[in-house]
């Protein structure tokens, strides 16, 4: 293994608490909780403001349409403090 795979592998075990596997997101993608609150919360109606004929905002509010009705989101979010 090169130095790099040693370098995260000891970040992914010293954060693992703050880590989770999104279940909704194609890959097993790994997502820190605060990441997870911050799509949950982009995701809602309204959050996402602009011409939805532009490619940029119609790929970012195709990609946050699976955390709109996310229960770990919801959970994680309703358990935030500043919430």
């Amino acid at each position: 293994m090169s130095k790099s795979q040693y370098v995260v592998e000891d970040w992914l075990n010293e954060n693992q608490p703050g880590i989770l596997m999104c279940p909704y997101q194609p890959g097993g993608l790994l997502i820190s909780k605060k990441a997870c609150i911050k799509r949950y919360l982009a995701a809602r109606p309204g959050k996402i403001e602009g011409r939805m004929d532009d490619l940029f905002r119609h790929t970012l509010s195709k990609g946050l349409s699976l955390c709109r009705t996310c229960p770990i989101g919801e959970k994680l979010a309703s358990s935030e403090p500043s919430q």
